[in-house]
């Protein structure tokens, strides 16, 4: 049994592979690595920061998930693909892996950043999304 955070990225995964906005910036199979990776072609993305908080009542777990999925770009109009990820997410309640389902999602944040190489660029969208446990 994998946990909510992985159930979540894999569902999130499936999404943008569906989405050809995504998959002509990110490539076939998609350029998304657990953590940033210095020597991944540009552009490409990575799992970023995750903040769970329990929202359960008595007998039911619900979780208050957030996650980031960091982009990294180089010479390139960095906020295409910012945009285009998060238009991919918006509107859609993929599947979880058993146990758990799919309350609600939404991306709650985009933005894009400078970085210390000049050259690069670091957007990120951050999900909404609340998770429960059906056992």
């Amino acid at each position: 049994m994998s946990g909510p955070g992985d159930a979540l990225k894999t569902a999130l995964e499936t999404v943008l592979r569906s989405d050809a906005g995504v998959t002509a910036q990110l490539g076939v199979p998609l350029r998304i690595f657990p953590e940033r990776s210095h020597q991944a072609g540009y552009p490409h993305a990575s799992w970023g920061r995750a903040q769970v908080r329990d929202r359960g009542a008595s007998g039911v777990l619900l979780l208050d998930y957030r996650q980031t999925l960091d982009i990294w770009l180089r010479d390139g109009v960095a906020l295409d693909l910012v945009d285009a990820v998060r238009v991919a997410l918006t509107g859609v309640k993929p599947e979880l892996a058993a146990p758990w389902r799919l309350v609600s999602l939404a991306p709650a944040y985009a933005d894009l950043f400078t970085t210390t190489h000049s050259r690069v660029r670091r957007g990120l969208v951050r999900v909404h999304a609340l998770i429960a446990r059906d056992d």
